[in-house]
């Protein structure tokens, strides 16, 4: 009678699949971590690894991707779910990336030059003017007044 109960706690029915585990679920959140951390470090270090930008920003793309996959795949539990769910979720991450390419293009039209994979330059803020006098400079001379 046990050995009933325990395959009824993990079948939902006849041709339903059973949901994951606790411990699927702790592998798919540190999964997503750490390729969260591999986003960020690849974006911070960008300069000291000497990454080009079109494969800095293919790789953080690819890398949303695959954690969009996971979380709606997974998290969402699409895949116990009708198909045509899947489809839309898939046609709405297409239609999102290809809306961020296009305004990225409509944006900076004389900074991208698609074909070079120059788009999306990110640029380094303009270093402040300095607005110090040196010691020994001398003050201005002041105007003659009128009488």
């Amino acid at each position: 009678m046990s050995n009933h109960n325990a395959t009824a706690a993990h079948s939902h029915g006849h041709g339903e699949k059973a949901h994951g585990t606790v411990t699927l679920y702790m592998i798919f959140a540190v999964i997503l971590c750490v390729i969260t951390y591999f986003e960020w470090w690849i974006f911070e270090h960008r300069e000291s690894i000497r990454i080009s930008q079109r494969l800095m920003v293919v790789s953080l793309l690819f890398m949303s991707l695959v954690k969009f996959v996971m979380v709606c795949g997974w998290y969402m539990h699409l895949r116990y779910d009708h198909k045509s769910l899947t489809k839309l979720f898939i046609c709405g991450m297409f239609l999102a990336t290809a809306t961020y390419v296009a305004l990225g293009v409509i944006v900076h039209p004389k900074e991208c030059d698609a074909l070079k994979g120059e788009c999306f330059k990110i640029q380094e803020p303009a270093p402040a003017p300095d607005t110090s006098t040196p010691a020994d400079a001398k003050p201005a001379e002041a105007a003659p007044t009128a009488p």
